[in-house]
């Protein structure tokens, strides 16, 4: 997501911001992503992927339609990333990891803390010092990342049959918790490492369920051998798990942005370059999906290089 502000240098409770950009450039080549765009099984990489952005049978609805905010999402990965680490998820610490991204001021952490209480993904952990307060991910925001990156993986592996390990030790919490720390953690590098273009994907990305939206479509047209469709919007509307006004909106935004072009019959073609945005994203978020199994597999989770 865009950041206004600039982050600061890392210091003794921030991450090491350049470490962790090195490493993004370092991991997301050119190459690298070229050959994944040239895999035999990105077509089908790409649908699984985009297919998993959906709820699916098991998930908590509650909890699933607040992650499906992409501010809460990745609230919800920083929420794992701290409690893996050695201080736990304090006021502290997440007053940390928002700096370097650049987020929030120290003094809005605690209304932060208050609301992801609220929201059911933390709860108040023991502790026997009142003055630092931890807090732990509840059960239900455990399982549904979980149960997210298990499938996004499982996508993954037909062009990085290298995550199969860590897919085979899933039943592992820790190791469960430490993926997620590492992935988050490299999130940040890929956000410090990569201006964001102006024609980028936020006007979907930064909407309720945006990406969900848009993997639907994307699905429906036939991607990556897009054509021209009639969008069903109930049928993507049960299937994003919103209602119809919600899909008319964001279709609408993607037609001002250029990225959607609807013909005089009602036929919805994707431009150029909202294909050409999504055939560069899914193999970086791949690499990212694949670095963080094996960071996993190499008890690294806590280390973001």
């Amino acid at each position: 997501m865009p950041i206004e502000s600039s982050p600061p240098s890392a210091g003794p409770d921030t991450p090491d911001t350049d470490a962790l950009k090195q490493l993004v450039t370092e991991l997301m080549t050119p190459a690298a992503i070229a050959g994944l765009q040239a895999h035999p099984a990105f077509a089908d990489a790409a649908r699984g992927t985009l297919d998993g952005w959906a709820p699916q049978p098991g998930d908590e609805r509650h909890i699933n339609r607040t992650l499906q905010d992409v501010g809460l999402f990745m609230a919800g990965l920083w929420v794992m990333q701290l409690a893996a680490e050695p201080e736990g998820l304090t006021h502290t610490s997440l007053s940390a990891v928002l700096a370097a991204w650049g987020v929030a001021s120290r003094g809005r952490v605690g209304a932060m803390l208050t609301y992801l209480q609220f929201r059911r993904m933390i709860e108040p952990a023991p502790s026997g010092d009142r003055r630092s307060q931890r807090y732990r991910p509840t059960p239900a925001l455990s399982a549904l990342l979980g149960n997210w990156f298990e499938r996004e993986l499982k996508a993954c592996a037909l062009v990085r049959p290298d995550v199969a390990p860590v897919l085979g030790a899933w039943d592992q919490s820790a190791v469960r918790d430490r993926y997620i720390a590492a992935y988050s953690r490299l999130m940040l590098g890929a956000h410090l490492a990569h201006a964001r273009p102006e024609d980028s994907l936020d006007v979907f990305s930064h909407r309720r369920s945006g990406l969900t939206v848009l993997g639907q479509i994307l699905i429906d047209a036939g991607f990556p051998d897009a054509g021209p469709v009639r969008l069903n919007h109930v049928s993507i509307a049960r299937r994003a798990d919103v209602s119809r006004g919600h899909i008319r909106s964001l279709v609408l935004a993607g037609e001002r942005a250029g990225f959607l072009v609807r013909d005089p019959d009602g036929l919805t073609t994707l431009s150029e370059d909202l294909q050409r945005h999504v055939r560069d994203f899914l193999p970086m978020y791949w690499l990212g999906l694949a670095w963080a199994a094996g960071a996993a597999m190499a008890g690294e989770g806590n280390s973001g290089a």
